[in-house]
């Protein structure tokens, strides 16, 4: 009888530790299906996500001491990339600051996961590709990892993190997450009216909505290939600045604090040569050109005996020119730099011509 009960008593421990096991057994199981790509990139890049929010003052009134401001407040996204405290966003989310006046106030907030807040200063932003740096004091902080938008496919998996309607900042206190693909590469809008360029941008099915813009758009791996910026109006489409182009503005605002754009070619177009000569009306005929110019490609609009002779330009780096118009928006969608060199097709005598010169 004794023998009976204790092998009983084995038997039922025996048969709880197995019980035991199936039961933890199914919960990995079921915790491993749970955990997708998609959800691992989430978490990987999840602590680095930020929100943005840039609160404004202006001063309206000012009699005998008295001082009225009047208040404002832009919601947006960022990131870091780098552990001692750099955060990047777009710039039209700071730029309200543009409009602030000496005793007017400002101030930059960030917010963490989990709800802490930091103030932050402006390094720098540039309002021609919506690109903003800014710094938090501190270190050691977690960051997201740059990955590459060169080698980007049409069909592979994204997520856009951000903090749209400010639900990050007030509600969750994480950044919300929204699936998608790559729907497209390389979209090109072109200058558009407020000076901004908006080309080779990464198209996205993946929700983007007001206040997403600044986050960054993951791929598979949680590495970050793009900066969400902007959505179609009219359709479930959101646009994405290549990470390789903003890490290489940030890297320059983080030098200088600026982006320096002031170019000078060297060229002085006809303004209204059409109203005299209908052969070339809606072209564009260069008037002048600076002596270093003539020096160095030997391209002048007049011949030896200082006779003028129509000059057209018919493209600029590749691309058709028709107008003042259009060959300045080319110089902005090709972001010409000091120093830069450009390519002039040129029509004079019934020729064409190249011309290579070197911009200052």
């Amino acid at each position: 009888m004794k023998n009976k009960i204790i092998f009983l008593t084995l038997f039922l421990i025996v048969s709880c530790n197995n019980s035991s096991n199936e039961s933890s057994n199914i919960q990995d199981d079921i915790y491993n299906l749970k955990q997708t790509a998609i959800t691992n990139a989430i978490q990987k890049a999840s602590g680095g996500v930020v929100g943005i929010h840039v609160e404004t003052k202006k001063l309206v009134f000012r009699d005998r001491g008295e001082e009225i401001f009047l208040e404002g407040g832009v919601n947006g996204s960022g990131f870091l990339v780098s552990k001692d405290g750099y955060v990047i966003t777009n710039a039209h989310n700071v730029s309200s600051i543009l409009d602030l006046k000496s005793g007017d106030e400002y101030i930059v907030l960030v917010t963490f996961p989990g709800g802490d807040m930091l103030e932050a200063t402006i390094k720098g932003f540039d309002p021609q590709t919506d690109i903003a740096l800014l710094k938090i004091d501190g270190k050691d902080f977690f960051h997201c990892t740059i990955g590459n938008s060169n080698s980007l496919s049409v069909g592979e998996f994204v997520v856009a993190l951000g903090n749209p309607f400010n639900l990050f900042a007030n509600n969750t206190q994480e950044p919300i997450a929204s699936f998608g693909i790559v729907s497209a590469s390389d979209a090109d809008f072109g200058v558009q009216f407020d000076g901004r360029v908006f080309d080779n941008m990464i198209q996205t099915d993946a929700a983007i909505n007001p206040g997403n813009s600044g986050g960054p758009l993951i791929d598979a791996n949680g590495d970050v290939i793009g900066m969400n910026t902007f959505v179609k109006e009219g359709a479930n489409l959101g646009y994405a600045i290549p990470i390789n182009k903003v890490m290489d503005i940030a890297e320059e605002l983080k030098i200088k604090g600026f982006i320096d754009r002031g170019i000078d070619h060297g060229l002085f177009f006809h303004r209204r040569f059409a109203l005299r000569n209908t052969q070339y009306e809606n072209k564009l005929l260069i008037a002048q050109v600076h002596p270093r110019v003539t020096f160095e490609t030997g391209l002048s609009p007049h011949d030896n005996n200082g006779n003028y002779i129509p000059t057209q330009v018919l493209a600029l780096n590749g691309y058709k020119v028709n107008s003042r118009k259009d060959f300045y928006e080319i110089l902005l969608k090709e972001d010409v730099r000091p120093g830069d060199a450009i390519k002039l097709k040129i029509l004079r005598d019934d020729k064409i011509n190249i011309i290579n010169l070197t911009t200052q």
